[in-house]
């Protein structure tokens, strides 16, 4: 942890001296971190990036997400809604898509999503037979055991994946934001848009290709002349960088002119799967109405405000 100043210009110095690699001895490592331990990557280097150039196709592209609310929170227990938004797409022609919401009782946040990582899966799974060999499916995410770093949240991956790239169905995770850093705790994202100014690009390798609880081979791309890049993690199944360019170069073609530097078919099924707060409210009122026809509100609502109240507290909202 750093220390306190009361002066401004003492921070910028700090800033100055993070951000002045470039000018130190030796190479500077990309770092992420798991379960408490810290993995180094590869020293950056200018021969790792490459040129991205979108190439037109008609591949099938079979995108998922999903996202998660609390409906009503009981202190040891939540009610939760999950929705699932998918879609296919043939080239940038849209072929088909929908969306479903499920619902649960959890016993907290981390329950909540290894669920919403599990109902993703199932729709993958299900939609899957749409696909053909040689299309591409994508997940937004990282292809990482999150969010427990446990071997049951990564068997559910890996088996997804294997089902996958055993019928030659590409898997992919495009994450809109990362947590990959360097060393001195820069965004690595940031710092390869510092020095690679020519765009478009992928840069690969970032880490190596057999660390626990990372199934894909991160790479971090910039698909557009725009001042954004992503991280992207690709199916272990691809192991050339001719073949991870040749996929990341379909990706870039799937770009919207509304929305340069981002494929348009994951940011279809994004706000698809976003559930708003009169979705939320419209759920807190069918389950108040039928408890009470049940005689169970009073009771159900004296848990309720219990565990609201002790989340206020928590978060500084009393």
């Amino acid at each position: 942890m750093r220390g306190l100043t009361e002066s401004i210009d003492v921070i910028v110095d700090e800033i100055v001296n993070i951000f002045n690699i470039d000018s130190r001895h030796g190479g500077i490592r990309p770092i992420l971190k798991i379960k408490g331990k810290t993995l180094y990557g590869f020293e950056i280097h200018d021969s790792y990036f490459h040129d991205l150039t979108p190439t037109p196709h008609d591949r099938g592209v079979l995108c998922v997400d999903a996202s998660v609310k609390k409906i009503f929170d009981l202190g040891s227990l939540q009610i939760i809604c999950i929705k699932v938004a998918w879609g296919l797409w043939r080239g940038r022609n849209k072929v088909n898509s929908s969306s479903k919401r499920v619902f649960s009782i959890v016993n907290g946040k981390v329950e909540a999503l290894s669920l919403l990582r599990s109902v993703e899966a199932e729709t993958i799974l299900l939609n899957s037979t749409l696909l053909r060999s040689g299309d591409i499916c994508i997940l937004d995410r990282p292809l990482m055991a999150i969010p427990t770093f446990k071997k049951s949240s990564f068997d559910v991956l890996a088996s997804l994946e294997n089902k996958l790239s055993n019928r030659g169905i590409i898997l992919v995770g495009l994450c809109k934001s990362t947590q990959l850093k360097l060393e001195n705790g820069e965004s690595i994202v940031g710092y390869l848009m510092f020095r690679r100014r020519e765009k478009p690009w992928l840069y690969y390798p970032v880490f190596e290709d057999t660390y626990p609880w990372i199934l894909g081979r991160i790479v971090i791309a910039c698909f557009n002349n725009v001042e954004y890049a992503f991280r992207v993690d690709i199916s272990p199944s691809i192991s050339s960088i001719q073949d991870i360019k040749k996929i990341l170069s379909y990706i870039a073609y799937l770009q919207d002119s509304a929305y340069p530097g981002y494929p348009y078919p994951p940011l279809h099924v994004h706000n698809e799967a976003k559930i708003s707060d009169s979705e939320i409210e419209v759920l807190r009122e069918r389950i108040v109405e039928q408890l009470e026809e049940k005689a169970f509100l009073k009771r159900f609502l004296g848990s309720v405000r219990s565990g609201e109240f002790r989340e206020d507290i928590l978060w500084g909202n009393r």
